[in-house]
């Protein structure tokens, strides 16, 4: 959430509510089995692929759309 924050430039809270039943707390990737099935090697790092998500978004003018969602 943080380095989404950072990204674009949010000075948003970040609020963590209790953990639900059921709910993994923490969840750290390892793509080192898809590489060696699939062949599997990202292209790009969670912050630069982050990154490169909203500009995807802002270059189809869908990034103010998404912000204004009552979810978001």
């Amino acid at each position: 959430a943080r380095i989404v924050r950072d990204i674009v430039e949010s000075d948003s809270s970040i609020e963590i509510d209790e953990t639900r039943t059921g709910e993994v707390s923490r969840f750290i990737a390892d793509s080192t089995k898809a590489k060696r099935i699939f062949g599997y090697d990202p292209e790009y790092g969670l912050r630069k692929g982050i990154q490169k998500t909203v500009e995807w978004y802002e270059e189809r003018d869908l990034y103010e759309e998404i912000l204004e969602l009552d979810n978001w």
